[in-house]
């Protein structure tokens, strides 16, 4: 991912909290140690991640985002990851939707077709993982994220079949991928019980 591809996914990541802040109270920011475990917390998606600097400094942002972050709690850190996610999913449909409606061409209503299938089960699998997270089944939340971050990779690996498309939607799609990889990284913290 080149430095341009981080800067817009930052962007997009940055214009979801400023549609996902309204719904929280902003009355409290992280606390010097909501910060450390974040931090500590952050350190430990390298190794779901193809580059662990890029995760990290996604992860904090997304983490740093929410005030709930202040609470200190790692199940917290996965919710909030959880939920990021599901907004970026319930977003960006209705766009692959209104795409899917207005472009004639087969091959790109052929790609689309595929991602509004995988968006629909990404919505699915996003509210199962966040009830697994609500009965502390943190299993079902890898396997959960995981059929997400599958999902996710199906879409935009579609574009990239012959005849290839660009996909108008591929910042969308790479903001959610690492959304999901992060996830899985911090929730196999939660499984194995510690750092």
């Amino acid at each position: 991912m080149g430095p341009n591809s981080v800067f817009l996914s930052l962007f997009l990541l940055s214009l979801t909290f400023t549609i996902l802040l309204p719904l929280y109270s902003s009355s409290s920011l992280p606390t010097q140690n909501s910060t450390d475990l974040i931090s500590k917390t952050c350190n430990q998606t390298g190794d779901y991640y193809f580059n662990q600097t890029a995760a990290y400094d996604f992860c904090v942002a997304s983490l740093e985002s929410d005030p709930r972050s202040s609470s200190g709690d790692v199940s917290v850190f996965v919710e909030i990851l959880i939920e990021l996610a599901s907004s970026n999913v319930s977003h960006t449909y209705p766009y692959i939707y209104q795409l899917y409606n207005e472009t004639s061409e087969f091959v790109m209503k052929d790609r689309l077709s595929v991602c509004l299938k995988m968006y629909e089960s990404m919505g699915r699998e996003l509210k199962e993982a966040h009830y697994s997270l609500s009965i502390k089944n943190y299993g079902g939340v890898i396997d959960n994220m995981g059929y997400a971050l599958d999902d996710t990779v199906t879409c935009a690996e579609g574009f990239y079949e012959p005849p290839v498309r660009k996909s108008p939607f591929s910042q969308q799609t790479s903001v959610l991928e690492h959304l999901c990889r992060i996830t899985l990284a911090i929730d196999n913290i939660l499984v194995k019980g510690s750092f």
